[in-house]
């Protein structure tokens, strides 16, 4: 996440400005047994997805790097590297036409009513064709302002429709939320992450995308090189509250990484 503020979630940023692999269970918030699973349209969470700006007088962010979820790799070695995917498909290049990518999105939301009044929803989005993005973002602190690291991969939205190249990526995004009641909006994940929302209420989430698009400069080579983009993330937030936020779990992402790559042949 990162162009206005970006805030870390463990491993996982949040593109305020800007988290997998599930590796252990949740914490079990348990359902009646006479509960029944219902489902929802993925669009009643992709379009609240980039509505949610905590720095801002406008309500909404300025782009998808100040507005989403967004994702880090290890803080060490520094620089650590901080990646926006437009998984939710908000940005100008998503069509057709030129220099437009035809993303497209495909999910499924279950929700099962809670015995406290509240819902829990299973919320799972396949993205194509997403707008993709890499910098070098060090010592970086939520909330803050723009990372000052140089771009690593990819163009803006604007850059794109002028012509520049797009690093483009397929992603899967898969949470396990606590939402206020069964039927109700389904918030930002932003909101969970900058405390706008109890953390632990966003109970767990991977992500996974891999990507191919431009190498920049910063990245320590020719800019325009041809290269691959791979991010894995893995956050147990329920789990970690349970465990003090100790060892392996100490910001709730067992694994976080933002891998990237010259393209070969």
């Amino acid at each position: 996440m990162a162009n206005k503020t970006t805030c870390r979630f463990g491993g996982l940023m949040l593109s305020a400005v800007i988290a997998a692999v599930l590796l252990a269970p949740m914490l079990a918030f348990a359902a009646p047994s006479a509960a029944v699973d219902r489902s929802r349209p993925i669009s009643d969470f992709t379009s609240t997805q980039g509505t949610f700006c905590p720095v801002l007088p406008d309500p909404k962010c300025l782009n998808f790097v100040s507005s989403y979820i967004g994702w880090t790799g290890p803080s060490t070695p520094a620089p650590t590297r901080l990646a926006a995917i437009d998984f939710a498909a908000k940005e100008p290049v998503v069509g057709s036409g030129p220099n437009r990518l035809n993303t497209s999105f495909t999910g499924s939301i279950t929700e099962r009513a809670l015995p406290d009044g509240r819902a829990e929803l299973h919320i799972i989005l396949h993205t194509r064709n997403a707008l993709a993005q890499v910098w070098a973002c060090d010592n970086f602190v939520c909330p803050s302002g723009a990372p000052a690291g140089a771009a690593l991969f990819g163009h803006t939205a604007s850059e794109v429709l002028a012509g520049a190249a797009p690093g483009v990526a397929n992603s899967s995004l898969e949470v396990t939320l606590i939402n206020s009641a069964p039927g109700a909006p389904i918030p930002d994940l932003v909101r969970f992450v900058v405390g706008d929302l109890p953390f632990q209420d966003l109970a767990r989430g991977s992500f996974q995308a891999n990507g191919t698009g431009p190498l920049r400069s910063g990245f320590g080579v020719a800019d325009g090189t041809p290269g691959r983009l791979q991010i894995v993330q893995a956050g147990l937030i329920s789990t970690a509250f349970v465990n003090g936020f100790r060892g392996g779990l100490a910001d709730a992402f067992p694994v976080e990484r933002v891998n990237l790559n010259v393209a070969r042949p």
